[in-house]
């Protein structure tokens, strides 16, 4: 959710610059909108769960694709059970 002072047209640059500041206490989040992914910097670590989208570039590593909630679930437990 984005402050009622940022633009619509800014809302992805926005939700770009906050998920790299939040990280590392945040490692990764669940998004549906894959527009926000191109104002990340090269340099962010963490991972993204792009949902509802089946294909995006495979050479970037920190971006999963889930077509489903389910899909979701796997990918997030693959990655994350042992690191809490």
């Amino acid at each position: 959710m984005s402050p009622d002072s940022i633009k619509i047209e800014g809302r992805s640059e926005w939700k770009a610059k906050v998920i790299e500041t939040l990280f590392p206490e945040v490692v990764g989040i669940i998004d549906d909108n894959p527009e926000f992914l191109g104002f990340l910097s090269k340099d962010y670590q963490g991972t993204i769960f792009l949902y509802d989208n089946v294909e995006f570039e495979k050479s970037l590593s920190h971006i999963i694709p889930c077509p489903t909630w389910d899909g979701v679930y796997k990918e997030v437990r693959q990655r994350f059970e042992n690191t809490v």
